[in-house]
């Protein structure tokens, strides 16, 4: 910073943490003073007296229960055996299970997308068939003894879940 002073003198008082500092200018000369400030430590006073908190109030009464929502659906599932050579799923098929030696089972030639069959074999060599969709890229899926996987369609084919 640059300051520009006038002929004559000057003084100028920077007030500081711990006390002041002096400038004195005069032409041809500069006078610098410090002085500290004394501090002296009073009686403590004392606190004032505690507050008081107030009373916390009573709950209010429970409001009224709601509406019971409609009924949903009614939980079903379907579990059936089969002991044919051919059998085709339909979309209410959700569990079946094979008992004929070398059967072959059709998945629904419709399904909806999300829409899932589980399919399980106990003795018997069983050929799933995706009926005109195919199966992870495949038209069919075998399954060996005591063997299961789930289907589930995906909007343009079977998966194994």
């Amino acid at each position: 910073m640059i300051v520009l002073i006038p002929s004559g003198s000057v003084s100028v008082l920077l007030p500081t943490q711990s006390g002041s500092i002096s400038v004195l200018i005069n032409e041809g000369a500069i006078t610098v003073r410090t002085s500290a400030i004394q501090t002296i430590a009073g009686p403590t006073g004392s606190s004032g007296p505690p507050g008081v908190i107030g009373a916390t109030g009573p709950i209010g009464p429970t409001g009224p229960i709601g509406p019971t929502g409609p009924a949903g659906p009614a939980a079903t599932f379907s579990f059936s055996i089969k002991n044919q050579t051919s059998y085709t799923l339909i979309n209410s098929d959700d569990s079946v299970e094979n008992q004929f030696q070398g059967a072959t089972f059709l998945l629904p030639p419709s399904p909806v997308a999300g829409q899932k069959h589980a399919v399980y074999t106990l003795d018997a060599l069983l050929t799933v068939n995706g009926n005109g969709n195919l199966i992870n890229g495949l038209t069919t899926a075998v399954l060996q003894r005591k063997d299961s996987i789930e289907f589930q369609y995906t909007g343009t084919q079977w998966r194994l879940l």
